[in-house]
C-alpha cells in the first residue's frame, strides 16, 4: 500500500488517476488513521490526507488553466491557417497577367491593385496570428514546468509523509489481509458423509459399475439382513383422531396489552454514539481587540508599517511562491522590527523559512534574554483566497465555510480558505513550541488562527493588506496577537505547556 501511495503522484501528473481512485486513497488514509497509536501518528496520517487534498486541488486548477490555454492556441492555429490561405488566394491575384485592350488591362489593374492590398493585409493578419500560436505555445510550456515543479515538491512531501506514517498503513495493511482471510476461512465448504459411515447396500458390482457408467439412476435393492444401528429410544405416540373445532380464545393480557396503547412513559431514547465531534471553525468577535491593537500601532515607528506592504505580490499575478518570499523578506524586517520595539522583554525575533516540502513554509521564533526559544509560531502560505476549487456540483457551503466568508469580508472561495486553516490547524498540533496558535498569510492579507479544543479553532477577521485608513494595520495586528501570547506564557511560568491533541479534520 505504501508504494502505491507513493507512485500516485506520477500517475497524477499524466491524468490517469481518477476521482473515484482519488477517493479510494482517501478512504484508504482515513480508515488507516483509526490504526494510530499515538498523537504523532495521527498527525502524520492527518497531514498525508491534506497533502493529498492539497494536490488534488493544484492538479484541478492546472487541467482547467491548461484547457483554456489550448483553447486559445487552437483558436490562433486556425487563425494562423485561415490567414496563410488568403494570403496565398490574393498573391495569386495579384500575379495574373495583363490581357490585349485598354478597357481589360485598366480593370485588371484595379483587381490587382485591390489584391495586393488584400495580400497586406493578410500579411499582418499572418504575422498576428503567428505572434499567438507562439505566446500560447510559450505559455502551455510554462504552465507545464510550473506544473511539474509543484509535482516535484508534492512528490517530497508525499515521501516524506507517507515515510513517517509506513508503520501505521504497514498496521492497516495486516489488518485488512488478516480481515480478509479470517473471512474466507469462515466459509464452511459442503458437508459430505464419509463413505465409511454410508451403510452397505450389497448391490452386485456388475450394476454399480453399469450405472456409474451410464449414468443411469438405479433403484437400490434392500437387503434382508441390514447392520443394526444404535437408536435412541421413542417415545410411542398416539394415533391423531378427528376433533371438533375448538372454541376462540378469550383475550389474554399480553393480547390486550398488544391491541390498546399503553399508559405507561416510552422508554429513554438511547445514549448518542460516542464518535468523534465535527471540526468547527468560529470567528473571534471579541470588541476590546481593536482598541488594544490601536494602542500598540501608535508606539510603532511608521518605518515599520509601510502603507503598500503587499507590492510586491500585486506584480503579475501572485503565487505560493512569492508569498513565501514576500514573508521571509519584507514581512520579516517590519515584524521583528516592530515586535523589539513594542515588547522590550524579547531579545531576538525571526522569521526563519521551513523545510521545503515539509511543514510550514516559515516559522516566527521569538527568544528572550537569555537567548532560549520561547514561542515559535507556524506560518502558512498561499497565493490567494480566491482561487479555483474542484467544488462538488450542487453542494452547500457548511458552517465553517460561511464563517471564513464573514472573517476575509471580500470576494473568496470559503472552500479554498476552509482547507488552508485546516491546514494551520494540523501545523499547530505538530508544532510543542506554537502555543496552539499560528498565522495564514496571503496576497489579500494575514488571518490569525487559534485552537481552542482539539475539534475547535478560532479566526479572526482579516488583516488587509490594502485596507482603509481606519482599520489596523496587518503588521500591528501580528504584534498584539504575539504580546498576547507571550503574555500567556509568561503566566504559565515553569508549568509545561498544554497541547492539544490532533484533530479529526474529516
Amino acid at each position: 500500500m505504501l508504494k502505491r501511495f507513493e507512485n500516485d503522484a506520477t500517475s497524477i501528473q499524466h491524468g490517469d488517476v481518477e476521482g473515484e481512485e482519488e477517493a479510494a486513497v482517501l478512504t484508504a488514509l482515513t480508515q488507516a488513521l483509526r490504526y494510530a497509536e499515538s498523537r504523532e501518528e495521527q498527525a502524520n496520517i492527518q497531514l498525508a490526507i491534506e497533502l493529498r487534498k492539497h494536490l488534488a486541488e493544484e492538479r484541478y486548477e492546472y487541467l482547467q488553466e491548461r484547457e483554456a490555454l489550448e483553447t486559445k492556441w487552437q483558436r490562433a492555429r486556425d487563425s494562423h491557417q485561415r490567414s496563410t490561405e488568403s494570403l496565398q488566394r490574393d498573391t495569386q491575384r495579384a500575379s495574373q497577367p495583363n490581357g490585349s485592350g485598354r478597357l481589360i488591362n485598366a480593370v485588371k489593374g484595379k483587381t490587382v491593385r485591390d489584391a495586393k492590398q488584400s495580400a497586406d493585409f493578410s500579411r499582418m493578419m499572418l504575422r498576428g496570428a503567428e505572434t499567438k500560436v507562439i505566446q500560447a505555445s510559450e505559455d502551455l510550456k510554462a504552465l507545464d514546468a510550473r506544473f511539474e515543479k509543484a509535482l516535484k515538491r508534492r512528490e517530497v512531501e508525499f515521501r516524506l509523509a507517507f515515510v513517517a506514517c509506513e508503520s501505521v498503513l504497514r498496521r492497516f495493511t495486516a489488518s485488512s489481509r488478516d480481515s480478509a482471510s479470517s473471512a474466507a476461512s469462515a466459509r464452511v465448504p459442503n458437508s459430505r458423509v464419509p463413505n465409511s459411515r454410508v451403510p452397505n447396500s450389497r448391490v452386485p458390482n456388475s450394476r454399480v459399475s453399469n450405472a456409474l457408467s451410464s449414468g443411469i439412476k438405479l433403484p437400490v435393492v434392500p437387503s434382508k439382513s441390514l447392520p443394526i444401528l444404535p437408536q435412541a429410544p421413542q417415545i410411542p405416540v398416539a394415533p391423531q383422531l378427528p376433533t371438533a373445532p375448538r372454541a376462540p380464545r378469550a383475550p389474554t393480557a399480553s393480547a390486550s396489552s398488544r391491541s390498546t396503547p399503553s399508559l405507561l412513559p416510552p422508554p429513554p431514547p438511547p445514549p448518542p454514539s460516542a464518535g468523534p465531534l465535527p471540526f468547527t471553525i468560529t470567528m473571534d468577535s471579541s470588541g476590546e481587540a481593536p482598541q488594544t491593537q490601536f494602542r500598540i500601532q501608535r508606539r510603532i515607528p511608521r518605518e515599520y508599517l509601510p502603507e503598500n506592504i503587499n507590492a510586491p505580490l500585486l506584480v503579475a499575478g501572485s503565487s505560493d511562491s512569492k508569498v513565501k518570499h514576500f514573508v521571509v523578506s519584507q514581512l520579516r524586517t517590519c515584524i521583528s522590527g516592530a515586535l523589539k520595539i513594542a515588547i522590550p522583554s524579547i531579545d531576538s525575533v525571526n522569521i526563519v523559512e521551513g523545510m521545503e516540502g515539509f511543514g510550514a513554509d516559515a516559522y516566527l521564533v521569538v527568544k528572550n534574554k537569555e537567548h532560549k526559544e520561547i514561542l515559535r509560531l507556524p506560518i502558512s502560505t498561499v497565493a490567494t483566497f480566491s482561487s479555483l476549487y474542484n467544488k462538488p456540483r450542487g453542494a452547500q457551503m457548511n458552517a465553517n465555510q460561511q464563517t471564513m466568508r464573514k472573517s476575509l469580508l471580500t470576494s473568496c472561495n470559503p472552500y479554498v480558505a476552509e482547507s488552508a486553516v485546516k491546514r494551520v490547524v494540523q501545523l499547530i498540533s505538530t508544532e510543542t513550541m506554537a502555543c496552539n496558535a499560528g498565522l495564514l498569510v496571503s496576497a489579500e492579507g494575514i488571518l490569525l488562527v487559534r485552537r481552542t479544543t482539539v475539534q475547535a479553532a478560532l479566526v479572526s477577521k482579516l488583516a488587509a493588506f490594502a485596507g482603509d485608513s481606519s482599520a489596523c494595520h496587518p503588521v500591528a495586528v501580528v504584534v498584539w496577537f504575539v504580546a498576547g501570547l507571550l503574555e500567556k506564557i509568561k503566566r504559565q511560568g515553569d508549568t509545561p505547556r498544554k497541547v492539544l491533541d490532533p484533530p479529526l479534520l474529516y
